[in-house]
């Protein structure tokens, strides 16, 4: 089916996973909370300096201010090659509309497992069903402040569809929309969904090979496999050649280029105490002995209709993709661990050894699983199983009412209620939030308990009225819109909504304006403490220079190398840009600033050094007068050029031509592989 006509038959179905998505990402979508944490203080500074920047009518390539100046297009952290990072800085980033870009992508992988489910042969209700579940995955929910993270995985049933397909049968087109699939997740933002997805595509690989039943030899089929591989990583190397080229320019100088020691970062998997989240995932938000992992990538729920569909599922006979995602799926919750597993482990696998966090892998295994219970779903919805799985409610309702009875046992005295949430509407949803960042895990899993006491005997009440059909998918999406909201408060959103966190850029000037010559250490935020809610004030200010280290997880070496000494005493006291002598005042003058050039109007008495406090990367060339020279290192991480003496004009340029080429290669290339694509498809049509 043509791709226009696929999207009409599906736009209703696309509306109604809209509608599903705002309502169960109340909190968020109601614009009423702001995101919160890394995606403010580690996630939105670039994209404020890249709209900032494109509105200026600048290419953002290199950002000046954070921590000295950065590389943009080759931050590992930022999705500088997204096609809709561009879009969404055209229109312009804020933290309202950083807000709807995470909803859009949540939106685009519901899209994407809706899609996946039709491919693999599901009812529209059970892929609408599959689509739910992803969207308001532990995942999701759990990393919802982890925006890169977000990006990459909201493109990943995209990237399982199309990788199958090919397999299935090999065309020009399905071998391009896999490239395209592959190209969205692996410029999301982050490398360590892309690098897990390598992984995750082996797996389905390997699974493709040991569970073939269509009697076509190993053999051959391993080989068939291999060409497949060997098509995609060299189309993908095409395509993605700027990416790559920024990861390899950047490598030498990066501050993470180094293997991590993994036996310093133990708590960051998906640990065994976790999988306690699939049946009870509010309970692993808080704090417990219990647990020795990071708060966020302790969830991995699915719905409880998923999960026991999904018990059911190991039970019963298991068709070839179930066998496959089963695999798949075991491998990646293995990759997820942390402790002893993930340092022997990612040591010796090639590429996680730079891997930080790993507990993020588990949303492999949680679209994994997802798809293995998708089967017993359908059967279920068709009349099948439907004994076993009310047996099995029933069993989940006496775990949770012992949970219920077991909480009032152990802590009689203790008072769930103990927070007043308040009258005022403001007052309430702050004193509710509150009240459940003050609960403990006792209370968090009675709570738990509680709601699903509830939903499954409103499940029970309504199955004596109505057909399954309609109440089971009922009860998933209510099940999950029920403890995403429970959840979102603690993992996802704060207290302070996006229109009252604009308010504190209210008097930041547009654009990119030509900065002061002030002292570095007025470049702070005076007042409150901000750094937790945006990070540093520097990366707003519009001034270049910091006059501490910003905690940006990206860097360059020698930056790092600056902090660590003595040299910030002194020259916070002074701009960041000064001539060794001491020159200052109406004897500097800055003519023009913009990402990547800067022109400086500079009076010298005698031979002199002019000092720009930005990073020393080997991009950065310089004219004195017209004349080329040669910028030396000044204090650990800077740049410094001789003056004449008399009127100096200096100028700092940021070379782009190589990566510029390579740029327009990779789009020659796209537009020519589209075309060859778009012909072929054509004359097959006609």
């Amino acid at each position: 089916m043509p791709v226009n006509l696929h999207f009409r038959a599906h736009f209703v179905t696309y509306l109604l996973l809209f509608l599903f998505l705002f309502i169960a990402y109340l909190p968020l979508s109601s614009f009423l909370f702001a995101l919160k944490n890394d995606a403010l203080t580690t996630n939105f500074p670039n994209k404020y300096f890249f709209s900032a920047s494109l509105h200026a009518g600048y290419l953002p390539l290199w950002n000046p201010y954070i921590n000295f100046g950065l590389p943009l297009y080759a931050d590992p952290g930022f999705a500088f090659w997204n096609p809709l990072t561009w879009l969404f800085g055209l229109i312009g980033y804020s933290v309202p509309m950083l807000t709807v870009e995470i909803l859009v992508y949540i939106w685009i992988a519901g899209m994407a497992m809706f899609e996946l489910g039709i491919w693999l042969g599901f009812s529209r209700r059970v892929s609408f069903c599959l689509a739910a579940a992803y969207m308001c995955c532990g995942f999701f929910i759990g990393n919802l402040q982890h925006t890169n993270f977000l990006t990459s995985a909201a493109f990943l049933p995209f990237v399982v569809k199309t990788y199958l397909d090919l397999h299935r049968s090999f065309t020009s087109r399905k071998f391009f929309f896999s490239l395209v699939s592959l190209y969205m997740l692996a410029t999301g933002g982050h490398p360590a969904i892309p690098v897990a997805c390598i992984y995750f595509l082996l797996l389905i690989q390997a699974g493709l090979i040991i569970f073939n039943d269509k009697g076509v030899q190993k053999k051959k089929l391993l080989l068939q496999s291999f060409k497949i591989d060997l098509l995609l990583s060299a189309g993908f190397l095409v395509l993605a050649a700027p990416l790559i080229f920024s990861y390899c320019e950047i490598y030498p100088q990066f501050i993470r280029s180094a293997a991590v020691n993994q036996a310093i970062l133990p708590d960051t998997g998906f640990d065994l105490s976790s999988y306690l989240s699939f049946l009870f995932p509010f309970s692993t938000t808080g704090k417990s002995d219990l647990f020795r992992n990071d708060l966020l990538m302790r969830n991995a729920y699915f719905s409880l209709t998923g999960f026991l569909c999904f018990l059911i599922a190991l039970v019963k006979n298991k068709n070839t993709y179930q066998k496959i995602f089963l695999l798949a799926g075991s491998g990646m919750l293995l990759l997820s661990l942390g402790g002893p597993i993930k340092e022997i482990l990612y040591s010796k696998l090639p590429l996680l050894d730079h891997v930080r966090t790993n507990g993020e892998f588990r949303v492999f295994g949680i679209l994994s699983f997802i798809l293995v219970s998708a089967w017993a779903l359908e059967d279920l919805l068709k009349g099948l199983y439907g004994r076993i799985f009310d047996r099995l409610l029933f069993l989940t309702a006496v775990v949770s009412f012992l949970v219920v009875v077991g909480r009032f046992v152990l802590a009689p005295t203790e008072n769930i209620f103990r927070n007043n949430p308040g009258h005022q509407w403001a007052d309430f949803l702050a004193g509710m939030r509150d009240w459940l960042y003050g609960l403990h895990f006792s209370d968090r899993i009675f709570l738990n308990a509680v709601l699903l006491l509830l939903l499954i005997g409103f499940y029970f009440l309504l199955l004596r009225k109505f057909n399954r059909k309609i109440v089971l998918p009922l009860f998933m999406l209510a099940d999950l819109i029920t403890l995403s909201w429970t959840q979102l408060p603690i993992t996802g959103v704060q207290m302070k909504s996006p229109a009252a966190l604009e308010v504190y850029f209210s008097g930041i000037p547009g654009g990119i304006p030509i900065p002061r010559l002030s002292p570095l250490k007025q470049n702070q935020f005076f007042g409150e403490d901000i750094r937790n809610l945006f990070g540093c004030w520097s990366y707003y200010s519009k001034q270049p220079g910091t006059p501490f280290l910003c905690s940006y997880p990206s860097g360059l070496n020698f930056t790092a190398s600056y902090f660590k000494s003595k040299l910030p005493d002194s020259l916070n006291e002074g701009p960041f840009l000064f001539t060794k002598s001491g020159v200052h005042g109406d004897r500097i003058k800055i003519n023009s600033f913009s990402p990547t050039r800067l022109e400086i109007n500079v009076q010298a008495d005698t031979g002199d050094s002019l000092i720009l406090l930005q990073n020393h990367y080997f991009r950065w060339k310089s004219t004195v007068n017209g004349k080329p020279v040669r910028i030396e290192n000044a204090d650990i991480a800077f740049m410094a050029v001789p003056l004449e003496r008399g009127v100096n004009i200096v100028s700092f340029m940021y070379n782009s031509r190589p990566l510029t080429v390579v740029t327009l290669m990779s789009i020659a290339a796209w537009m020519v592989f589209a075309l060859f694509v778009f012909k072929s498809g054509k004359q097959k049509a006609t």
